[in-house]
């Protein structure tokens, strides 16, 4: 599954760059193209293991990923109106995550310090609509649609054990990590974007969506969470629940 899924991951890197290069050579004589890149953010909203503490403290807790609140990624797109005025346009791009889960443990006298990182590239095609049109900015509020196609690039989770007072480190080690997956999913999107100078725009959007609609793998277990199977306290783990998030971006647009 490892070296399918590398593959897959190369594939579509080879193609985005492929499409990205293309962009300069047509829109020299369209101004439909834009380029846009920045900041984007996402966090689990619903009940899901990835949510949990990283090493359960005790027996029947559920073994998580520790990724609680937002987390953050770069963004990468190109628009291509297909009307002249660009009320309907279609998006594709990447989205890139750096899920990063931290724990930490204190005992009487010593402290574990717990990582656990996950990236997740994310390939985006989708469509926008512009409703709503303020002339004076060149400014549209948009509500878009997204399939999304996530790469699950899973590693190890990382411990060091520290002894209370001198900060010696008693230990080093590194828990098991679990295949890496691919899964299909979409979301769904409200954004404004606005002209800054000409051709130079912004881009404010908010969304919705479900990282897994397709590819769930129960034998695998939770998508997020490393794997446990040799954990002190070990949980079954045999159900993949759905990953629902919340979609922020700011982005900024050039326009051929």
């Amino acid at each position: 599954m490892d070296h399918i899924a590398l593959r897959l991951y190369k594939t579509a890197f080879a193609v985005i760059f492929i499409a990205l290069l293309s962009i300069p050579l047509k829109a020299q004589t369209n101004r439909n193209f834009q380029l846009t890149g920045g900041l984007t953010t996402m966090w689990i909203v619903n009940e899901n293991a990835a949510l949990e503490n990283i090493v359960p403290h005790q027996e029947g807790e559920v073994p998580g990923a520790g990724f609680d609140g937002q987390q953050v990624g770069l963004s990468l797109r190109m628009l291509y109106g297909i009307d002249t005025k660009r009320k309907l346009r279609i998006t594709t791009g990447l989205d890139y995550y750096f899920l990063r889960g931290v724990q930490r443990i204190q005992l009487a006298a010593s402290t574990y310090f717990i990582k656990y990182p996950v990236d997740m590239p994310t390939l985006v095609l989708g469509t926008e609509y512009a409703f709503l049109e303020y002339p004076p900015g060149d400014a549209r509020i948009y509500a878009g649609i997204e399939a999304r196609g996530a790469f699950i690039i899973a590693k190890q989770f990382d411990f060091r054990w520290v002894r209370l007072g001198d900060n010696i480190v008693l230990d080093i080690g590194h828990g098991e990590k679990k295949p890496d997956a691919f899964r299909l999913g979409g979301a769904v999107r409200l954004g404004i974007d606005g002209e800054i100078s000409d051709p130079i725009y912004v881009n404010f959007s908010a969304g919705y969506g479900i990282v897994n609609l397709i590819g769930r793998d129960h034998a695998r277990g939770e998508l997020f969470t490393p794997d446990n199977s040799e954990a002190p306290l070990p949980y079954p783990d045999d159900h993949e629940g759905y990953i629902h998030n919340m979609l922020v971006s700011f982005l900024l647009q050039y326009r051929f």
